[in-house]
């Protein structure tokens, strides 16, 4: 399992978090999710596509998960630059199962 996150740093405490409940819970292929869970930081806004391509690397189905942050409301462009131009980069990158 891989995840890709703008800032390493800011993403780090929720990861551990996710790893750990993984690894605790009772199902055995969720404790072998964890084990290989791998965090990987690439700014799909900013990102050239071969960075994106090779965040992803060899993943068959990608789950989308971003949003324009709620604390820059002032910032009228964030739902354009990250809901549809990360979002149109990370299909254009060649993913062509993407789950938003």
């Amino acid at each position: 399992m891989r995840v890709v996150c703008r800032l390493l740093l800011a993403a780090s405490p929720c990861i551990e978090l996710i790893s750990w409940s993984l690894a605790r819970s009772g199902i055995i292929f969720m404790r072998a999710a964890a084990e290989r869970l791998e965090i990987v930081e690439c700014d799909l806004e900013k990102q050239p596509q071969e960075g994106i391509v090779k965040a992803i690397g060899n993943a068959s189905l990608v789950v989308c998960a971003i949003g324009a942050s709620e604390k820059e409301i002032l910032d009228v462009t964030g739902p354009y630059r990250i809901d549809y131009l990360a979002t149109s980069n990370l299909v254009q990158a060649g993913m062509h199962h993407v789950y938003l």
